[in-house]
């Protein structure tokens, strides 16, 4: 899912099913229940970047997931220089959007999961 990290989280923004993809990978890699459930597609933020602020929330918690699973394991490494990549261009998104719409979006989520891969990597 690495490689279309980024396009799914855009393409989650408009289409349901891409949104559904995000949802399940939470749940594979949360193994439990939600704090609060997550929404459903149109429980999301009707204004874009909000709703983008939103999903990048969500596939956060995931991959914070994902890391706490790999730790200790060889391909941990790997996995999060990868990570890193692609979550350096979704951060770069988001202050584009900011920019764009003019409205304040971190701190984020996305941010501190940047600082969690500096510490490994």
């Amino acid at each position: 899912m690495l490689g279309s990290l980024r396009e799914i989280v855009w393409r989650s923004t408009w289409n349901k099913g891409s949104y559904e993809i995000i949802k399940r990978f939470y749940a594979e890699s949360c193994d439990e229940a939600p704090k609060g459930s997550i929404p459903s597609f149109d429980e999301l933020p009707k204004k874009f970047p909000y709703r983008f602020s939103s999903i990048l929330e969500i596939i956060s918690d995931a991959l914070i997931c994902n890391i706490e699973k790999f730790h200790g394991s060889d391909d941990l490494k790997a996995y999060l220089v990868s990570l890193k990549t692609e979550l350096l261009k979704l951060y770069v998104d988001l202050i584009s959007e900011e920019r764009e719409y003019g409205v304040s979006l971190r701190p984020h989520k996305i941010e501190r999961l940047l600082d969690l891969l500096n510490r490994y990597i």
